[in-house]
């Protein structure tokens, strides 16, 4: 008998092919997840399974009809402490390659005013009460001009005209530079 120990890392080859294809099409990425878990399960000795992002975006890339049949994954026990139990084994598993998750501890935002730590940035509502009408204006324009995000083709702005704004790409059409593709 193989005892896994933690911190154990260990690769697998899994294929998923003959289990995969016993079930209806639109089941078969949902099979192919609890036959991975079961496989880990098995092979790490250990009832608990978190599968990481990068593999369940390979699993579910082609969709729900259609997972990979083979995969190489990474997998490794670890002993975590939940509230009131010490040493909860759990098995991460990961595509090999990808990078490593790093968590970084939440900061409590409310106990940070609290403490003085932060200050509260004024918004720029108050700001523009204190201000004249045209300097108003203005402001609101660069909040619009900000917000308005286009394909970086179309963000250069040419000018202003009575219907809105005129972009490049539309007035290089009218010259017959580019045509409805693009592409000089």
């Amino acid at each position: 008998m193989v005892r896994t120990k933690i911190g154990e890392e260990r690769i697998f080859n899994i294929s998923l092919r003959k289990n995969v294809e016993k079930v209806p099409r639109y089941k078969r990425t949902q099979k192919a997840v609890k036959v991975l878990r079961a496989f880990i399960a098995k092979h790490m000795k250990c009832e608990k399974v978190v599968i990481g992002k990068y593999l369940n975006m390979k699993l579910w890339e082609r969709g729900k009809k259609n997972p990979p049949l083979k995969l190489n994954v990474k997998a490794v026990k670890e002993s975590v402490d939940i509230k009131n139990k010490k040493g909860v084994e759990i098995v991460r598993v990961e595509i090999i390659g990808a990078p490593e998750e790093k968590k970084e501890p939440k900061k409590k935002k409310f106990l940070e005013r609290l403490r003085g730590k932060t200050e509260e940035k004024p918004k720029e509502e108050n700001k523009l009460e204190e201000k004249s009408g045209e300097e108003k204006e203005e402001i609101e324009k660069k909040k619009v001009l900000e917000h308005t995000k286009l394909d970086k083709h179309y963000i250069d702005v040419v000018g202003a005209s009575k219907s809105g704004f005129q972009l490049k790409s539309q007035k290089l059409k009218k010259k017959g530079i580019i045509g409805s593709t693009g592409k000089k």
